[in-house]
């Protein structure tokens, strides 16, 4: 029983997944005393955009090799 409990237990961070994290400026100290701070922004998801048929070979275009010849 005491098995089944830690692996329950072992599982709960994988199933709540990563946790939102606050944005924080990235700070670089200067040779005269002062320091300069940097935003990072945040990213955003790409858009999938729909794959045309001319790049890509997913039609099955391609010369296959014939054993027969």
């Amino acid at each position: 029983m005491k098995d089944a409990l830690f692996t329950l237990a072992a599982m709960i961070p994988a199933a709540i997944g990563p946790l939102p994290v606050d944005q924080k400026p990235i700070s670089a100290g200067l040779c005269g005393g002062g320091s300069i701070e940097f935003d990072i922004p945040q990213r955003q998801p790409r858009q999938k955009e729909p794959c045309h048929a001319v790049g890509c070979h997913t039609g099955g275009c391609r010369k296959r090799f014939d054993p027969a010849q």
